[in-house]
């Protein structure tokens, strides 16, 4: 099953498109075709969606990373950024309130 499921990825079918409706259609038109067996069907629609959210996940990992990284090159401030520099603040703030007391 590992060698079709390749298969099919060969032919222009990326994982990143698999919903489970999509791909039990391409496993329906397996099933027509003679190439997966009705047993099997359950199985490589599974296999199709994991393999999906998997490679989503990954995609969205490197979306992150590359992002990150070019909001770095162009000295952008980040979440972490202004929220390192609101508690400054608000530290600085504290301090002259003690002091007007």
């Amino acid at each position: 099953m590992f060698e079709l499921t390749k298969k099919i990825f060969c032919l222009g079918l990326g994982t990143l498109t698999f919903t489970k409706e999509k791909a039990e259609q391409v496993v329906n038109e397996l099933i027509k075709k003679g190439e997966v067996k009705r047993e099997e069907a359950a199985n490589l629609v599974d296999e199709l969606v994991k393999r999906g959210q998997k490679e989503k996940e990954n995609l969205k990992e490197i979306i992150n990373h590359e992002v990150t990284k070019i909001l770095g090159e162009m000295n952008i401030a980040t979440k972490v950024d202004i929220k390192h520099l609101e508690d400054k603040i608000k530290l600085l703030e504290d301090k002259i309130a003690m002091k007007s007391e």
